[in-house]
């Protein structure tokens, strides 16, 4: 895994010298994109940071409306990952704009989901669930079946996070069977997360505390085979948690 980042930004950076040398300068902004998502993968979000910002710069330069709407939300992600969340909301907002200037409708709901989930984790939850009901309503207009999974995830987070437990199964449930229908291991491995968070929070249930940590353990054995760190850190955190509960 660190062999094949460092040979991917190896080449990244030789092409954007060789860009640089050619004066294509959207290929090179194009290259400070793809070096931030690189170093996203490995987790240093300051050098993820100096390159969208690069990138960003470099597009609002050309010109390149769509381009800047992309490393406007891509840093905004990046501060969603840093729990910088005003900030995240900031950059969100000013993406979603341009996107919306551009009819650029799949860009606008993606970018309306990412809002929601930044809204969630600032208290907002009625701006969260009206802003991921947005992009719902836009990825089913529009027939894009992967996208509506990661909404589904999001909505079953918010109601989580409202109580509203039922509203929370019907939406893990929905986002577990697309996952399923359509291979994405990620999205589907999430979507169990989320329910045995649910398992252990739901009071309505009977002791539901053992089944919570089986399906902890059970979606934690799947993650680690995908290699996907973050949401293994997750699990983990919630597995302890639900450990210590029996003690």
């Amino acid at each position: 895994m660190i062999g094949e980042f460092k040979a991917g930004l190896q080449d990244s950076l030789g092409s954007r010298e060789l860009y640089t040398a050619l004066g294509n300068e959207a290929a090179v902004a194009k290259a400070h994109i793809l070096e931030g998502n690189l170093h996203f993968g490995w987790g240093d979000f300051e050098s993820v940071l100096a390159s969208f910002n690069e990138g960003l710069d470099m597009r609002r330069k050309l010109g390149d409306r769509k381009g800047e709407a992309g490393a406007l939300g891509s840093i905004g992600v990046v501060f969603d990952e840093m729990k910088h969340w005003k900030e995240a909301r900031r950059y969100h907002m000013e993406s979603l704009d341009i996107s919306r200037g551009l009819g650029d409708r799949i860009f606008e709901a993606r970018t309306l989901n990412n809002l929601g989930e930044t809204n969630l984790n600032l208290g907002n939850k009625v701006v969260a669930a009206e802003s991921c009901d947005a992009a719902l309503v836009i990825f089913q207009e529009l027939g894009e079946l992967v996208e509506q999974v990661n909404v589904h995830n999001n909505l079953g987070r918010i109601a989580h996070a409202d109580g509203r437990y039922e509203a929370a199964k019907l939406s893990f449930a929905r986002a577990l069977a697309g996952g399923l229908a359509l291979g994405l291991a990620i999205a589907r491995a999430a979507s169990r997360f989320y329910l045995a968070r649910l398992l252990a929070d739901d009071k309505s249930l009977v002791f539901s505390l053992p089944d919570a940590i089986s399906a902890l353990q059970a979606v934690l054995k799947e993650t680690v085979v995908l290699e996907a760190p973050n949401l293994e850190a997750d699990i983990k955190r919630e597995l302890a948690a639900a450990l210590a509960c029996t003690g």
